[in-house]
């Protein structure tokens, strides 16, 4: 019997995929407010640098609020919105009004509190900080899955807020100077690029595309997930010595299922590209297997639809020992290959 569990703005209705109108309204809010808040800062904020700062006009304060504490702000708000929004026992179509509704000055005080106490959270991301990239993990039963019916799939945001949502924390990011930019500084960017895109995915329609003659809308994933990386790192091509972990879209391959999906693998090149942890990209939502709040049938989702798997990832790692590339399946060097469309002479021989 199948679950009424779904991953994070979706549920299941009748053995279909359908968008869940209370978490739909919160991933778009956040998107919104996020970019309003990045152009406009909170009065909190901009008064927080003039305090910090000496001699600064109102104007010069408000372009120095940093976006990661834009971010933090926003997280604060979101929580106080959504506890207000579950003390009035409302209705969840009422959502919208509950996230959009002015803040009183004792509401406005909590979301004040609530950012002084808050702590920036490992790879919250940009825009959709629930906690870490595991915030898309699902709930349902592994059986039902490939008896669903087809889902018929609708972004939550628009093409356009997605790549004005890029092009912030692209601003954000740049400020930061090259020397500066460590791994870690790397994968947290890496994350939150990823964050923006993911309400753009259909992951059932991937998961299909990947395991079908048709696997167009397969490639098109892969490729923007390759153009983040060459974006975050600056290169499709890196060298061992300049990092010591690096996170990588993927092609796995169920080694006994034959089974094919999308995922980031990070792996530690100081032993030479060995094999630290994977994300999946599923049906279910984004699942990092030992990730420790992990649900048990997504753990055994996994185990049962990849253990053992091998990876071929979308760029070049120098003296990489552990992934051959010399023996890639022919579906799978054609997905590697679409990442490389301007430069035929990267694709796989």
């Amino acid at each position: 019997m199948m679950k009424n569990n779904a991953p994070f703005e979706y549920e299941w209705k009748d053995g279909e995929l359908i968008v869940n109108k209370k978490e739909s309204e919160i991933v778009k809010w956040i998107f919104n407010k996020s970019l309003k808040y990045a152009e406009n800062p909170p009065e909190f904020l901009i008064q927080e640098v003039m305090d910090s700062k000496e001699k600064l006009s109102y104007d010069e304060a408000r372009s120095e609020v940093p976006y990661g504490k834009v971010q933090i702000y926003l997280l604060a708000e979101l929580k106080v919105r959504i506890k207000r929004f579950e003390d009035m026992q409302a209705d969840p179509n009422e959502i919208k009004k509950y996230l959009e509704d002015k803040l009183d000055e004792k509401l406005t005080a909590a979301v004040e509190e609530g950012y002084r106490k808050q702590k920036i959270i490992e790879r919250a991301g940009g825009f959709i900080p629930l906690d870490r990239i595991t915030r898309y993990v699902g709930k349902i039963d592994q059986e039902p899955i490939r008896g669903l019916k087809q889902v018929t799939h609708k972004s939550l945001i628009s093409k356009g807020l997605y790549e004005s949502a890029v092009k912030k924390i692209q601003e954000s990011r740049g400020n930061t100077p090259e020397g500066e930019q460590s791994d870690n500084f790397k994968q947290d960017y890496f994350f939150e690029r990823m964050d923006a895109l993911l309400p753009l995915v259909d992951l059932y329609r991937l998961d299909e595309s990947c395991n079908s003659e048709d696997d167009s809308y397969a490639k098109e994933i892969l490729k923007q997930l390759h153009d983040i990386f060459v974006d975050v790192y600056g290169a499709d091509y890196l060298e061992n010595s300049n990092h010591e972990f690096v996170v990588i879209p993927a092609v796995i391959k169920g080694r006994e299922t034959a089974h094919i999906g999308l995922g980031i693998i990070e792996l530690d090149l100081e032993s030479s590209g060995e094999h630290w942890r994977t994300y999946f990209l599923t049906p279910r939502g984004v699942i990092e297997r030992h990730q420790e709040a992990i649900y048990n049938d997504n753990y055994n989702y996994i185990m049962d639809t990849y253990i053992p798997y091998d990876y071929w990832y979308t760029a070049t790692i120098e003296r990489d020992i552990h992934v051959d590339f010399e023996n890639v399946p022919e579906k799978i060097s054609g997905m590697l290959d679409a990442c490389y469309p301007d430069h035929p002479e990267m694709k796989m021989e």
